[in-house]
């Protein structure tokens, strides 16, 4: 219902069911529906119930995108960022060991595929 009927400040409704407890299940459940709802309906308004459930979920997949939703809004905390690069999901792990990699000068100059000024 929410999906097709969004309205800002819907997502304050989620964030206090976030807030309940719950069984790992229903927590889940939950946050399938949270992604439903942002793939079809971007906004800013998500951030507290992503913080939420990148705390309380129980699935790693799922946390990675929580993650992503988070950093697709400029919204990732400066602690997540540095929580995920230690994350059990590569995934979640590589969307910030990369980059690092990446922009890196250093790293680049070994690597073929990241061509630096001195390696082209």
């Amino acid at each position: 219902m929410l999906v097709s009927n969004y309205e800002s400040g819907d997502f304050r409704i989620l964030e206090d069911l976030l807030r309940q407890p719950m069984t790992d299940d229903e927590f889940h459940d939950l946050g399938f529906s949270v992604e439903y709802i942002l793939k079809r309906n971007s906004t800013s308004d998500a951030e507290a119930s992503l913080l939420l459930l990148y705390e309380k979920t129980p699935c790693s997949n799922c946390r990675e995108s929580f993650v992503r939703f988070l950093i697709n809004m400029d919204k990732i905390p400066d602690w997540m960022r540095s929580e995920c690069r230690y994350d059990a999901n590569a995934g979640t792990t590589k969307q910030f060991c990369e980059p690092a990699y990446v922009l890196n000068p250093v790293f680049r100059s070994i690597d073929p595929k990241h061509p630096t000024p001195t390696n082209r």
